[in-house]
């Protein structure tokens, strides 16, 4: 959260311990903003299970929606070092969002279909985002799910190479 939008969330967040809320003094980005969660959650309980849900999606199905984070936060416990990122099936080729080309499938125990990632593709030209769609490809939804001490050294595995 950024502290200049405090007004938008403070009543929604009252009954919620102040020592839990994290505001960033100014907007630093997304990255940045996730690190500082990690990083404040990551001393009160370094075993916790986290997630990450951008502010500007939106789901049709909510107890859908439901059902898969439950079973996001059930394959964490299960593979405590990997991270489940959620994608949903395009409805057309969209070149202004980042796509997930899913790799080998994974068993979830649930009928869901689990995937690894092959890659992922930042806002891709067109004719890629059709064959993305035509091949299996899912919109990135960003929703991230798993321990927050995986997610960490994640971020910092990438950040030390570079890649972030």
């Amino acid at each position: 959260m950024i502290r200049s939008h405090e007004r938008f969330y403070s009543n929604e967040l009252a009954d919620v311990d102040a020592s839990r809320i994290v505001a960033q003094p100014s907007n630093r980005g997304t990255g940045v903003a996730i690190i500082a969660a990690l990083l404040h959650l990551l001393k009160s309980d370094p075993g916790a299970i986290v997630g990450f849900f951008p502010s500007d999606h939106y789901f049709a199905d909510d107890a859908a929606f439901a059902t898969t984070v439950r079973l996001a936060i059930e394959v964490s416990r299960k593979h405590p070092d990997s991270i489940v990122l959620l994608g949903a099936k395009p409805q057309w080729p969209e070149v202004e969002y980042g796509w997930i080309e899913p790799g080998a499938s994974m068993t979830s125990g649930s009928g869901k279909p689990l995937f690894n990632v092959n890659r992922f593709w930042g806002k891709p030209p067109l004719a890629e985002a059709r064959h993305l769609m035509k091949t299996g490809g899912l919109w990135n939804t960003f929703v991230t799910i798993g321990y927050a001490e995986c997610i960490a050294e994640t971020v910092n595995r990438y950040r030390a190479v570079g890649s972030l």
